[in-house]
């Protein structure tokens, strides 16, 4: 294990698994401030805290066929003009949540809630899709029948978390300046968006 500075980056693949599509994935980042290296340790302790709290708001809304598996985090940077692994932090487990809760019917595969994060840097923003959703989310009307629950995982995902001496904050890369943009604000719709998933072994 080895330590996390001050303006370095984290990239967190939340990892889960979904009996009819899969591996299903939601990719975060966040950037280190502060006056004092942060262990490794410390840092795992804290994102399996953080990413379980932001997921136990959104359960009931999740199929009980999407399972936790666990929390891969590494140390990034802008490599040539693309994002670069510089190397594994750990993995780590998530703490509160273990798995969607719904007990219906998914909704057709490509539907999907969109939390979209606005930045002061124009042609840049952060988006969040989440899949593989219950039933009881769509509305009458065909909207969503309640945004509570998402807007309460963006509040906590843009509160950040601290871990040992270090605060951490969510960031977008933006690769044509090679620079990480803070994400400030969030926006969440009643309107589904699209995000392409087949069913395992249809298509290409």
């Amino acid at each position: 294990m080895g330590t996390i500075l001050p303006g370095q980056v984290l990239r967190i693949a939340v990892r889960q698994t979904c009996g009819d599509t899969g591996e299903v994935i939601n990719v975060l980042h966040v950037k280190a401030a502060g006056a004092t290296a942060a262990d490794d340790e410390d840092v795992l302790e804290a994102i399996g805290t953080w990413v379980g709290t932001m997921y136990a708001n959104i359960e009931g809304y999740l199929t009980n066929s999407q399972s936790a598996t666990d929390i891969k985090v590494d140390l990034v940077q802008f490599d040539d003009g693309k994002e670069s692994i510089v190397r594994l932090v750990g993995i780590t487990t998530f703490d509160g949540y273990s798995g969607g809760t719904g007990v219906n019917n998914p909704v057709p595969e490509g539907a999907a809630v969109c939390i979209t994060f606005p930045t002061n840097t124009p042609k840049c923003r952060g988006r969040k899709f989440f899949g593989v959703l219950d039933n009881s989310i769509l509305g009458a009307t065909g909207l969503m029948s309640d945004t509570t629950a998402f807007i309460n995982w963006a509040a906590d995902f843009l509160g950040g978390f601290v871990g040992g001496s270090l605060n951490f904050t969510p960031v977008v890369a933006h690769p044509k300046l090679l620079l990480w943009i803070d994400l400030l604000t969030a926006v969440v719709r009643n309107v589904f968006a699209y995000q392409r998933r087949r069913k395992r072994g249809v298509g290409k």
